[in-house]
C-alpha cells in the first residue's frame, strides 16, 4: 500500500467496527441484501487489515528509528492513524495496550543497563551465576541480547530457560539439543524480565559478524511478533467429555480439543516463518519448510508437532477418557484418536506451513515490504493465510478493473 495514500485517508468517513458490522449483517433477513452486505463487509475488512498491517509497519519503523520516544508521542501517533483507518475504539485500545507494553519493556532495559553497566554483573543479576567465558550485551528497543563466547554458558542458559540460579551441569541431551542453535529466547526469567532476553551462540565456529547481526535481528523479530500478536484473537479450547454423550459426540469434542492445541503449535511455527523469511538473513522457502518439519530424531529443532508432542497429546486425551468415560471406552476411542492426531498434527500442520510460506512469498510479489508482510500475516492464524492473501489479491484485481 502507498504510504502517502495512507496518510491522506479520509478522516471523516464512518468508523468500521468488524464485530458490530457482522452483528448487523446477521439481522438482515433478505438473502440478496445480506449477501451483498457480506461482500461489502469482506472488502472493508480486507482493506482495514491491510491498513492495520501498514500501521504496524510505520509504528515499528518509527520505534526502531526513535527507540526512546515517549509513550505520549507514540499514543498520539496511534490516535491519528486510528482515525485515518476508521478503527473502532476497542481496536485503538488494543494498540494503546501494545504501546504501553513496549514502553514498559523499553524502560526496564534502560533501567537494567543504568543499574548494571558492567555486563558480567548484569548477567549475574539476571541468572544468579557467573559466566565461564566472555559475554557481550546488546540492547535493542524491547530486548537484551547476550552474546555468549563460551559454549557451556550458552547451553546452560538454553537448558534452564534462564531460570534464576539454575547453573546446572550439562547433560548429553542438552548439548545435542541446543548445541546446533545459533540463537535462543529465554522464557523462564523471573518477572518482570520474562520477555526481555535473547542469547546468541558466538562459540559456533565460522560465525561472521554479519551472521551474528542476522541472528540478533531474527530473535528481535520474535519479540516484535509476540508484542503485536494481541491483534490476533484466538479461541482457547479445553477437553470436556461426558458419559451421557455418544462416542461420536465425545470424539467431536476431542477433535475440537486437538485443533485448539494445533493453534499453539502453529503459533510457534508462525513465529519462525515470519522471522526466517524476513529480508535480513532470509532463507529459501523450501529450506524454511525443512527446518520446521524435520524430526528431532534426525537433527531438527523446530518441529513443533514432532513425535514426542504428538505422543504427549495422545496420552493427555487417553488419561482424560479413562478418568471421565472409563477403561472400556478408552479401548474403542484410542485408535480413532491416534488417526486424528496423525491427520491434524502431521498432514494438516505441514500443509498449513507449506501454504503459509507460499502466502508470505505472494505478498512479497505484490511489493509488500518485509515489515508490511509480517504485520499483515501476524494478525491471522497460519491456517487462514492463503484465504486472506487470496482475498486481498481478488480485491486488488477488482479495484484495478473498476479503475
Amino acid at each position: 500500500m502507498d504510504k502517502n495514500k495512507f496518510a491522506e485517508t479520509n478522516k471523516e468517513s464512518n468508523i468500521f467496527d468488524p464485530v458490530l458490522e457482522l452483528e448487523n449483517i446477521k439481522q438482515i433477513t433478505n438473502h440478496t441484501e445480506r449477501r451483498q452486505k457480506i461482500q461489502e463487509y469482506k472488502a472493508k475488512l480486507t482493506e482495514q487489515k491491510e491498513r492495520i498491517a501498514l500501521m504496524q509497519d510505520l509504528l515499528i519503523s518509527f520505534i526502531r528509528q526513535n527507540p526512546d520516544v515517549p509513550l505520549e508521542e507514540l499514543s498520539q501517533k496511534l490516535e491519528k492513524m486510528g482515525a485515518n483507518l476508521n478503527l473502532a475504539d476497542w481496536q485503538i485500545e488494543i494498540g494503546r495496550k501494545i504501546l504501553t507494553e513496549y514502553d514498559r519493556r523499553h524502560s526496564l532495559i534502560q533501567e537494567l543497563k543504568k543499574q548494571y553497566p558492567d555486563e558480567r554483573e548484569l548477567f549475574y543479576f539476571l541468572f544468579g551465576w557467573k559466566p565461564e567465558g566472555k559475554i557481550e550485551v546488546i540492547d535493542g528497543p524491547i530486548t537484551l541480547t547476550i552474546i555468549c563466547h563460551e559454549f557451556n554458558d550458552f547451553i546452560r542458559l538454553c537448558s534452564t530457560g534462564g531460570e534464576y540460579g539454575s547453573a546446572v551441569g550439562l547433560s548429553e541431551d542438552d548439548v545435542k539439543k541446543f548445541g546446533k542453535f545459533y540463537g535462543y529466547h529465554l522464557g523462564r526469567l523471573e518477572e518482570p524480565y520474562s520477555e526481555l532476553v535473547n542469547i546468541v551462540n558466538k562459540s559456533k565456529s565460522g560465525l561472521s559478524p554479519d551472521q551474528e547481526e542476522n541472528i540478533v535481528v531474527h530473535e528481535e523479530q520474535h519479540a516484535i511478533y509476540n508484542l503485536f500478536s494481541e491483534f490476533s484473537i484466538k479461541e482457547l479450547y479445553c477437553l470436556s467429555l461426558d458419559k451421557k454423550l455418544s462416542s461420536e459426540e465425545n470424539l467431536n469434542r476431542i477433535e475440537t480439543f486437538l485443533y485448539g492445541n494445533l493453534l499453539f503449535s502453529e503459533d510457534d511455527a508462525t513465529d519462525e516463518i515470519l522471522a526466517y523469511l524476513k529480508k535480513v538473513g532470509q532463507k529459501k522457502p523450501k529450506n524454511v519448510f525443512k527446518i520446521l518439519t524435520e524430526p528431532e530424531e534426525t537433527g531438527g529443532g523446530y518441529d513443533f508437532c514432532g513425535r514426542k508432542a504428538r505422543q504427549d497429546i495422545i496420552e493427555s486425551c487417553c488419561d482424560e477418557i479413562k478418568e471421565k468415560l472409563g477403561e472400556e471406552k478408552l479401548k474403542g476411542l484410542k485408535p480413532e484418536i491416534e488417526k486424528m492426531v496423525e491427520k491434524i498434527f502431521v498432514t494438516e500442520y505441514q500443509k498449513h506451513i507449506q501454504d503459509g510460506i507460499k502466502s508470505f512469498m505472494l505478498l512479497k510479489d505484490l511489493n509488500f515490504s518485509d515489515e508490511e508482510t509480517i504485520a499483515f500475516l501476524s494478525i491471522e492464524l497460519l491456517s487462514r493465510w492463503p484465504k486472506v492473501v487470496n482475498r486481498l489479491i481478488e480485491q486488488r484485481q477488482l479495484k484495478g478493473k473498476l479503475e
